[in-house]
């Protein structure tokens, strides 16, 4: 009998190392997915129109970037632009994912339409994802309609470079 409780003492703790084991290798993979680094280069414009009832319509290609980032799953890159005095569009890059050679970018278009340059008042957005791959490019284009206030719009491209 005493050999039956040392076999089984013997798997159990063969058992309870295999788990240890496996754990620490899950935790060291997640550890390092977390520290992944990329250099990334960001550039793109918006043309936006702002329309008027009253007179004509006013139109103006605002270029934002090209800035380098290093990106971990953190980073937020913003550019802007205005046209009119009243119709502001805004980007926001985020990186949610980052492997060892892809990163998953998301980017957003904001459209701001108020009395002024600096308002708050968000009138319409649009969202597109795109994933990367190491020492490539990719250009996402979209338009923001302003769904509160009638003709207004954006056309938002945006190009991403993972690596250099």
């Amino acid at each position: 009998m005493p050999v039956l409780k040392l076999g089984s003492a013997l798997k159990a703790f063969a058992s309870a190392m295999v788990i240890a084991l496996f754990s620490i290798v899950i935790f060291t993979a997640s550890a390092q997915a977390t520290h992944l680094q990329h250099w990334v280069r960001i550039s793109g414009s918006m043309w936006i129109l702002d329309s008027e009832t009253w007179s004509s319509d006013e139109t103006g290609t605002k270029s934002f970037g090209p800035a380098w980032r290093t990106v971990p799953l953190t980073s937020t890159y913003y550019g802007e632009g205005c046209v009119g005095g009243e119709v502001k569009g805004q980007v926001r890059v985020t990186f949610p994912y980052v492997s060892t050679t892809w990163v998953l970018a998301t980017v957003r278009g904001l459209l701001y339409e108020g009395v002024s340059c600096s308002t708050t008042d968000l009138d319409g957005q649009g969202q597109q994802d795109v994933w990367i791959p190491l020492n490539q490019s990719r250009t996402v284009s979209f338009r923001v309609w302003n769904d509160d206030e009638g003709g207004d719009f954006i056309d938002f491209s945006v190009t991403i470079r993972n690596g250099f």
